[in-house]
């Protein structure tokens, strides 16, 4: 699936304000009276932490190699592809997602 530059630059601002929300929150639970109770929301953040860095990394990577026209390669020079999943129903619509079809 490809994603114009605009859906890259959106979901790179999304995730970079997730990031400082996340980086608050680590800062906060820390700085309580008893961070030990915390623990276990501190390294779920930290994780996402991680785990958001990397995509803005990829985002970032994508649009560098889109201005400079060249595919992307990962670091053993292999070509590579970004896939960010997408939902496609509009929004405020809910009820169940459709089930994906059976390779017979």
């Amino acid at each position: 699936m490809h994603h114009s530059k605009e859906e890259l630059l959106e979901a790179k601002r999304q995730i970079d304000s997730t990031l400082h929300k996340l980086r608050e929150t680590v800062k906060t639970l820390e700085g309580k009276e008893n961070p030990a109770r915390y623990k276990s929301q501190i390294t779920l953040a930290n994780r996402r932490i991680q785990a958001f860095t990397i995509a803005v990394s990829l985002i970032e990577r994508e649009l560098e190699h889109r201005q400079s026209n060249k595919p992307a390669r990962t670091s053993s020079g292999r070509f590579f592809h970004i896939m960010i999943p997408v939902d496609p129903s509009p929004r405020g619509v809910s009820g169940p997602k459709p089930f994906p079809q059976s390779v017979s």
